[in-house]
């Protein structure tokens, strides 16, 4: 297991390694600290190798720290697991907006 990296990019974030209940919570704050420092557009988490529940909260979490000012972020690469995921506890729909 590796821990989840963040990148800044010119539309926001990248997300690599796992998202999972063992480093959801250095993961939410370091991704946290990431959103207030700068414009963030888009997350990209094509990068993510291993999510669970812990993970997709974890998401859902950065996009409400995002300042909303037209829209939500767009989440890109979302994993399938992810997207299963969220679908059975019924959030799919806020990490994948209209």
């Amino acid at each position: 297991m590796t821990g989840c990296l963040f990148a800044a990019t010119a539309e926001g974030l990248s997300l690599s390694g796992d998202l999972l209940y063992a480093n959801a919570k250095v993961a939410y704050v370091q991704g946290s600290q990431l959103i207030r420092s700068r414009p963030v557009r888009e997350i990209d988490v094509s990068g993510i190798e291993a999510i669970d529940s812990a993970g997709v909260a974890v998401l859902l979490a950065l996009i409400q720290e995002c300042p909303t000012r037209d829209a939500s972020p767009k989440l890109r690469g979302l994993p399938h697991t992810a997207s299963a995921l969220a679908r059975v506890g019924g959030v799919l729909g806020l990490l994948s907006p209209r």
